[in-house]
């Protein structure tokens, strides 16, 4: 089994001594440099959470924060709570910048795709 069947998310990109998250915007590819863990839980089931400090490759100024979990198929996205809220101006809510649907295999990345992967 390869990573990506294991659960580990495939945008999480290794390169020498950084780990950065490759990210698809409006202008192309961009890179987010992981700086630090900021709380991973520990469990075996559930939705993974982990999340990070992250920057911009060309903006290391400006420090950023990633969720990364699997998502319930059945309830909304927090990306699209979160873009509104920013979009409507809510006061004392995180900033929206991105967020998007991992894919592996041409199919969007959930836990029961990833469970029946590991059945194979």
């Amino acid at each position: 089994m390869n990573e990506a069947q294991l659960g580990f998310d495939p945008t999480i990109v290794t390169f020498g001594e950084k780990r950065y998250i490759e990210i698809e915007r409006e202008n192309g590819k961009e890179r987010l440099v992981i700086d630090k863990m900021i709380k991973r839980v520990p469990c075996v089931a559930g939705r993974a959470t982990n999340c990070w400090k992250v920057y911009q490759e060309e903006d290391p100024g400006m420090p950023l924060f990633v969720k990364d979990l699997w998502q319930y198929p059945e309830r909304e996205e927090e990306g699209e709570l979160l873009r509104e809220a920013t979009e409507k101006g809510v006061k004392n809510v995180a900033r929206y910048f991105h967020h998007e649907t991992i894919r592996v295999g041409g199919q969007d990345d959930d836990i029961l795709a990833d469970a029946d992967a590991a059945a194979k």
